[in-house]
């Protein structure tokens, strides 16, 4: 028999979900509580689990990583669980754990959230169990009583209720005295109390911005302390640094650039010159490895007569290093090959063409037939207009046919 349950209870800033679930069925059964541990919804290590058993201790327990721990109960017992930890509010819940079939196990996840411990907070509202858990004969599973459950939420969000308002009264006390000490240029005294103003209220946008703003100073403040008697070494040392940044030789620049940053380490400028001439100096190094390697797939395919292909390398190459000789004397080498290979192509088109028709006239006049033999040599006369060969021939045709 195997069943799966879930159920979430949400009570402001306590929370707990559970699952039960029927395993193999045993001789003696448990029900295993497997505890998750918040405070303000961040996972809460170290926090103490007190396990009582009809009002007897029997373990306690500390969360762990996650906020979590783990402990097993036994059936038809009444147990409270103590959750606390020191500067926090502490919570219980209370399990019934009285069911009539003992001899299966349940699972039971639950989350519960714990807040802190302010000056002048009253707690006595929860000191009872925030909730009960029991056994639903119905259901045939662990539930929550419902209207008990709802009453402690009422009695919880009480004692929230006074904790923002005893924070928002003493981070109002903080800001006071963190403006007075703003005013007066205090500002690490202000960082200090609005500090404190944010402990106490967490979501006090005015004290954060106030931190910041006194942060900035402060660091203002330390720039032109460390400024002083060096803006003449500083502004000596940017104009060479610009000068061989202009030229573009980054090494050298980016070498001035970290002088002027130890005599101003704050200046905004230096600081950004020296990532672009780190960013530079590596795309420049990058373009000399694809360099070499273009220039040496060009001479590679330019041995293995691979011309067009060598001709796109060094074009590339030349992309990278415009001024760069070798890839344009290795072009122009390229294309003057070219050029000889079309002459010579074209000249063995021409060659075998007239070699054709002088092969054709000459078998037309074995055969005696002279007109024809006439016709592919003056073909072939037109191919190659100084060959005497043709020319011969169709005087020697003319002869024969007068």
């Amino acid at each position: 028999m195997n069943k799966r349950f879930k159920i979430l209870i949400l009570l402001l800033i306590f929370s707990v979900s559970f699952v039960n679930l029927f395993a193999q069925k045993l001789e003696i059964g448990f029900l295993e509580f497997k505890g998750k541990i918040t405070s303000e919804k961040k996972p809460l290590v170290g926090a103490t689990v007190e396990i009582f058993k009809n009002d007897v201790k029997t373990q306690t327990l500390t969360s762990k990583t996650f906020g979590l721990f783990n402990v097993n109960l036994d059936f038809n017992a009444i147990y409270t669980i103590k959750i606390s930890k020191e500067g926090k509010v502490g919570k219980k819940i209370t399990v019934n754990t009285n069911v009539k079939e003992t001899n299966y196990i349940y699972n039971f996840d639950f989350e519960i959230d714990i807040f802190n411990f302010v000056d002048g907070l009253e707690v006595k509202e929860i000191d009872s169990p925030v909730t009960k858990i029991v056994f639903d004969e119905e259901t045939n599973y662990f539930d929550y009583d419902k209207p008990y459950t709802e009453k402690q939420k009422v009695e919880v969000e009480k004692v929230v209720t006074k904790k923002q308002e005893i924070e928002k009264k003493s981070s109002n006390n903080y800001l006071a005295l963190a403006d007075k000490e703003f005013d007066a240029k205090n500002y690490e005294a202000a960082i200090d109390l609005y500090d404190k103003a944010l402990d106490a209220d967490i979501y006090n946008d005015y004290a954060d911005n106030q931190i910041v703003k006194c942060e900035a100073l402060i660091k203002a403040k330390e720039k032109a302390a460390k400024n002083a008697g060096k803006t003449e070494q500083f502004d000596v040392v940017i104009a060479q640094a610009n000068e061989q940044f202009d030229k573009k030789d980054y090494q050298k620049a980016l070498v001035l650039y970290n002088k002027a940053i130890n005599i101003d380490p704050y200046s905004d400028f230096a600081d950004k010159r020296i990532d672009e001439c780190e960013k530079l100096i590596d795309l420049l190094a990058d373009s000399e490895k694809n360099y070499k390697k273009l220039i040496s797939n060009g001479n590679n395919n330019f041995v293995q007569k691979k011309y067009a292909v060598a001709k796109t390398n060094f074009e590339e190459a030349l992309t990278i290093k415009p001024n760069e000789a070798y890839p344009k004397e290795k072009l122009a080498e390229i294309d003057k090959l070219l050029n000889n290979l079309a002459v010579n192509e074209e000249q063995k088109k021409i060659d075998e063409q007239y070699q054709a028709l002088i092969k054709a006239a000459d078998q037309k006049l074995t055969a005696k037939d002279y007109t024809n033999a006439k016709t592919n040599y003056t073909k072939a006369l037109e191919v190659k207009p100084n060959e005497q060969y043709p020319k011969t021939k169709i005087k020697e045709i003319d002869d024969i046919l007068l």
